[in-house]
């Protein structure tokens, strides 16, 4: 065991407390696992799990006079509620084998802290630390930091059969702490990799997002492949990687060019979804043309497609999955120059904050081309919008001064036909072509209206003023 008296980790009063109450009671108390690597590193996180050898019944003794919500005691885990903040304290435990990659068949308490750290996975999360008893680290968790190199606490091939996250959780931390993941922990990892499959989709997408997330995204995705869990993540991802574009316009293939546009990308989850999605459907598009180069026709309906698909099925929420959706099925809007009429069309249609992750996908995109230079639509675009912005030069149809019921009065019948004629005027008065008045706007459509016989209902003759 190593044990630095001299540890100085920075405890909020809430955990000194904790921890006091229990030693106090008669119990030994740590701060355990990731707040205890964090703290070395300089970070202070947020959550703090502390380790106790009291039982769930003691630990609700000691705090009854607070808050605790029992929600896993079987598993020795009761929440303390302390000046609002809540805190998972756990009864020092082993773990007997899993029988389904996932779950212990049974979990049993111990008074040794020693028997609770080796049950955890890595050694840079299986330290404790208590202000009166410093620093405890049984497993060299310090000095592999300082190496950079990320361990398991003893044989990776049982950590990884006890809950094969584990293997994700592995890329997450090395691409996270830029960490070198010592050669037999990899090894195990490519060996079980299928075995990811086995984890439920929610899960993985905690983890595959935290990975996306981090300073370092890209050194994560290729670990990703490399490892082979890839494939069983994002397959159609997988493919890329060696696909040759056969074009002047691109140096580096399918997968390599999604990694510079995700390495080009701000710290925002559905910004980066959209860049490692944005390209994906090439694989079944290309196309050789005439002159020898490869075309990607449509690929940007068929990439939204295949996004739409793996996001659901990894259990992306609603929100994100629209966003990401439209990102990646709008990123080749940029062929276009861009002008006052379709940059508020665009934030009519998708929004001020898509319009703007939007740009920054599609400047993304031409930073990872041959011609990282042609940036000057994208500039265009972005001072458009901020002019557009300070103005409040975007009329949504909730402001329109005429609403559905005013066509009704006109004849209109109920349909989709209300819809579109009210989104041709709120275009109009958008571009300027008509005065979002009342009576002038009433007077336009008046303009434009027949009846069409056969249907008995009014039509709207779609020309511009």
């Amino acid at each position: 065991m190593k044990k630095d008296m001299q540890s100085n980790i920075y405890l909020d009063d809430q955990t000194n407390l904790i921890l006091k109450k229990l030693e106090d009671s008669g119990y030994e108390a740590f701060v355990v696992g990731g707040y205890v690597r964090d703290a070395i590193l300089g970070n202070i996180a947020d959550d703090v799990d502390v380790t106790t050898n009291a039982s769930p019944n003691q630990i609700q003794e000691v705090f009854k006079d607070f808050t605790t919500v029992d929600i896993g005691s079987d598993f020795g885990t009761i929440t303390v509620v302390v000046d609002k903040k809540s805190y998972e304290i756990t009864t020092y435990r082993l773990e007997s084998s899993y029988i389904d990659g996932r779950h212990p068949d049974k979990v049993e308490f111990t008074r040794d802290i020693l028997e609770d750290l080796k049950r955890r996975d890595f050694t840079i999360n299986a330290m404790a630390y208590n202000p009166s008893r410093g620093l405890i680290d049984f497993f060299g968790g310090i000095e592999d930091l300082n190496n950079k190199v990320l361990k398991t606490v003893g044989d990776p091939r049982l950590r990884f059969e006890e809950d094969y996250l584990r293997m994700l959780r592995a890329i997450r931390f090395a691409t996270r702490f830029n960490l070198d993941i010592e050669e037999k922990v990899f090894e195990a990892i490519k060996d079980r990799a299928s075995n990811i499959q086995r984890i439920s989709n929610e899960r993985i997408n905690v983890e595959f997002s935290k990975i996306l997330l981090t300073d370092y995204p890209v050194r994560g995705m290729t670990l990703l492949h490399e490892s082979g869990l890839l494939k069983y993540i994002l397959p159609d991802l997988d493919k890329c990687v060696g696909f040759d574009q056969k074009t002047i316009h691109h140096k580096y293939d399918v997968f390599e060019h999604s990694m510079k546009v995700l390495e080009n990308t701000s710290k925002d989850l559905e910004l980066r979804l959209a860049a490692i999605c944005h390209d994906i459907g090439k694989i079944y598009t290309m196309h050789i043309g005439d002159d020898g180069m490869g075309h990607f026709y449509g690929h940007d309906k068929v990439s939204q497609e295949i996004a739409q698909r793996e996001l659901r099925r990894l259990r992306y929420d609603n929100k994100t999955f629209e966003n990401v959706s439209i990102l990646v099925g709008k990123h080749m809007s940029a062929m276009n120059p861009y002008t006052e009429k379709s940059i508020k069309r665009l934030i009519r249609n998708i929004g001020e904050a898509n319009t703007r992750k939007l740009l920054e996908l599609q400047r993304a995109d031409i930073l990872a081309t041959n011609n990282p230079s042609f940036t000057e639509n994208i500039d265009v675009g972005e001072m458009i919008l901020e002019k557009i912005i300070s103005e409040e030069g975007v009329v949504f149809r909730s402001q329109l001064a005429i609403n559905g019921n005013d066509l009704l009065k006109m004849g209109y019948h109920q349909g989709r036909h209300i819809g579109e004629i009210l989104e041709k005027i709120t275009d109009l008065i958008s571009d300027n072509e008509l005065e979002n008045d009342r009576q002038k706007i009433l007077e336009y459509i008046n303009e434009r209206t027949f009846k069409d016989e056969k249907s008995n209902n009014c039509r709207f003759m779609f020309r511009t003023k």
